[in-house]
């Protein structure tokens, strides 16, 4: 996995999970329907947090390789946090 395809999984799931099209997502967005859907403060920030890294992460230089290990499991978690919270 790279970093453009991590970027797609989040974003994907975002549009699937909260049927926002592909069109009308955003970082706003995806805060707002978080929010919707009554999730605690900490898991929105991590959500918003970890799309900011994985859109930095495929433009900036250096060690790509442990970037993206450590967003792979920044990704995972906040998916199975969301999945776990949000109904």
């Amino acid at each position: 996995m790279n970093f453009n395809e991590m970027s797609q999984a989040l974003w994907g799931y975002i549009a699937d999970k909260f049927m926002i099209s592909r069109a009308d997502l955003s970082i706003e967005s995806v805060r707002i329907a978080l929010v919707e859907k009554e999730t605690p403060d900490e898991l929105v920030d991590q959500f918003v947090e970890t799309l900011n890294k994985c859109e930095y992460a495929r433009f900036a230089p250096g060690d790509a390789g442990k970037k993206m290990e450590d967003l792979y499991h920044l990704g995972i978690e906040v998916i199975t946090k969301a999945e776990r919270l949000i109904k």
